[in-house]
């Protein structure tokens, strides 16, 4: 059963690890200042993020807002390649 197993996982990894899709990273924050997180995203992150896309460095990127009762909740995400 053992030889079964390896036989049938190895063309597996390999041909998982030959396609390697891109890589999604996301980081979400909590912030109590609405406009100065905003005001920080839009001044200082958005052209950073922005440039790395044209460089090549990042495949995209983007981040949404979520309010829920007392909480604002930036979520950002990075796409990568493999």
């Amino acid at each position: 059963m053992k030889k079964l197993l390896l036989l049938f996982f190895i063309p597996l990894s390999i041909s998982v690890f030959a396609q390697q899709p891109p890589m999604t990273i996301i980081s979400s924050w909590d912030f109590d200042n609405v406009g100065a997180a905003r005001k920080f995203i839009e001044t200082y992150q958005v052209p950073e993020l922005d440039r790395l896309v044209d460089e090549g460095k990042i495949l995209n990127w983007g981040y949404m807002q979520h309010y829920m009762a007392d909480e604002y909740n930036i979520i950002y995400w990075y796409e990568l390649s493999g």
